[in-house]
């Protein structure tokens, strides 16, 4: 199907027509090694609402599942990066990356304990020092991420990041959550907690 799909003419166009949710099928279906070349004209909107399927356990957020598709948009180039990380709510944004992510403000004279023995990345503008959580691979996604950012947009990726700092976590999931909830219920999917009642 997906090769079909791709050896259309007209194959940016057919892919781009797609739902979020074919979209989603069809990456879990040939696998994302696979989907690269799908992904390469998913829309930013597509994106978006495959993070809405895959990143949410109820209504908090799994970063986990959302790897895969960071690692294969960061394989499609930094502009790609800066067109669906633009796209995505700014909650999620900010959300995603204070799960991944504890940031110091460089300017506000912030920055690690001596002892802290955590990897620890300088922002290109230097405005920032951000110690990286979790594995290597997380660690090296995230690192590219935001230097993908950087290099895409500078000015999201500094909103992005002050927001990170000095956001309440839960006000950023609840938002996110109720965003999210509404692109699904267009979508033509119940919120979870609306269909237990």
């Amino acid at each position: 199907e997906t090769e079909a799909l791709l050896s259309l003419d007209e194959a940016p166009a057919a892919i781009a027509a797609l739902t979020p949710v074919e979209i989603f099928e069809l990456v879990h279906e040939v696998g994302f090694e696979d989907a690269q070349a799908l992904l390469e004209y998913a829309t930013p909107a597509q994106f978006q609402g495959c993070f809405d399927l895959d990143g949410w356990q109820k209504d908090s957020l799994e970063v986990a599942p959302l790897k895969p598709w960071l690692a294969s948009l960061i394989d499609l180039g930094f502009e790609k990066v800066g067109q669906v990380w633009g796209h995505l709510d700014a909650e999620l944004r900010a959300l995603i990356l204070q799960r991944v992510v504890v940031v110091y403000d460089v300017t506000q004279e912030e920055g690690p304990a001596e002892d802290n023995d955590g990897m620890i990345m300088p922002t290109p503008d230097r405005f920032f020092l951000l110690e990286l959580t979790g594995d290597e691979d997380q660690q090296r996604l995230v690192q590219q991420l935001v230097e993908d950012l950087y290099r895409a947009d500078p000015d999201l990726a500094r909103h992005t990041i002050m927001s990170a700092r000095s956001e309440p976590p839960a006000e950023l999931e609840e938002t996110s959550y109720r965003w999210r909830s509404s692109r699904l219920a267009d979508l033509g999917y119940v919120d979870f907690y609306e269909a237990l009642d």
